[in-house]
């Protein structure tokens, strides 16, 4: 099954979970994705590490449909991205300033 951005994956070597918050494609073809963990019992948020797509499985529907439902700028810039084309929709997203009011470049 694809992977989506915002699914919750288990990479399957080291058991590491988490929403799946990134996608990287390499010229070389290799595929990766951003893990960020839930935030531990201390409070804190520990850092999103990458894994290769082939090591990766899906064990939820994560956070997706939470933030699809919101209205704004952040819910816009998930749907940038078109898993069933492999491509970007629309010109997405260029970083910098996620505010809605932000300057445009």
């Amino acid at each position: 099954m694809a992977i989506g951005l915002g699914d919750k994956v288990r990479d399957v070597v080291t058991h590491f979970e988490g929403i799946a918050v990134s996608r990287i494609e390499y010229l070389t073809g290799c595929v990766q994705f951003g893990v960020s963990p839930q935030v531990g019992a201390d409070g804190k948020i520990g850092d999103t590490q990458y894994f290769d797509d082939a090591r990766l499985e899906t064990i939820g529907g994560g956070v997706a449909e939470v933030i699809a439902q919101r209205s704004g700028f952040r819910a816009l810039a998930l749907h940038a991205y078109n898993p069933a084309s492999g491509g970007v929709v629309s010109g997405g997203v260029r970083g910098g300033d996620m505010r809605r009011d932000a300057p445009r470049r």
